[in-house]
Formats: structure tokens, C-alpha cells, sequence
């Protein structure tokens, strides 16, 4: 049986001489890592967020009290 990939991420592809339920299951894996990888870029998305909206509070901070107290 081929087991055919994409040439970046690796998810699994059909292939004509798989036989339709071996491509279904190939197919629904490469789904459920398509799901945790996207899972995973959102939740790197979030913190990173989160870091830049602390940064630029900090930045505010600073310069609303004309002082660098906050360390940024």
C-alpha cells in the first residue's frame, strides 16, 4: 500500500492504488494533525498576544509617567 505525504508537514495523502477505506483513514489522520497543529499555532498565537499587549501596557506606563519604571 502507498503511503503517500505532503512535503512539508507530512500529512498523509490518498493514493489511486489505496483502496477507499485505507485513503478514508489516511485522510481522517491527516485532519486530526491538521487539528493539533493549527490548535497549537493558536495557542503559541494567544501567548504571544498576551506578551506584546503586557510590552506595549508597559511602553504606556512609561510614558504616561515620563519615567522608564517598567521594564519592557
Amino acid at each position: 500500500m502507498p503511503r503517500p505525504t505532503t512535503a512539508n508537514r507530512g500529512y498523509p495523502q490518498p493514493h489511486p492504488d489505496n483502496t477507499l477505506m485505507t485513503d478514508v483513514e489516511r485522510l481522517k489522520q491527516a485532519l486530526e494533525m491538521i487539528d493539533q497543529d493549527i490548535n497549537l499555532l493558536d495557542n503559541q498565537n494567544s501567548e504571544s498576544a498576551l506578551a506584546q499587549n503586557e510590552k506595549l501596557r508597559r511602553i504606556r506606563l512609561n510614558s504616561l509617567l515620563g519615567e522608564n519604571l517598567f521594564v519592557i
